[in-house]
């Protein structure tokens, strides 16, 4: 079963990249590092399911961001 506090999604905040989670912690990353991170993660195999939500999360992200430019 799955934490209400382990969901996440991004939003733009200001001009930045942020994800927020349903707790209300707020983690910024730069637009760079999760595209860096991302491609790291693609690049990768056997992946388990917490880096497999992560490049979602990611993934999710910069859509959002190419869509707010």
């Amino acid at each position: 079963m799955d934490n209400f506090y382990n969901e996440s999604r991004p939003v733009i905040e200001n001009g930045k990249l942020v994800f927020v989670s349903n707790g209300g912690s707020r983690a910024i990353v730069g637009i760079q590092q999760v595209r860096k991170t991302v491609k790291a993660l693609e690049g990768k195999s056997n992946l388990r399911p917490s880096s497999l939500a992560t490049l979602e999360l990611y993934r999710a992200g910069i859509a959002l961001w190419e869509a707010n430019r």
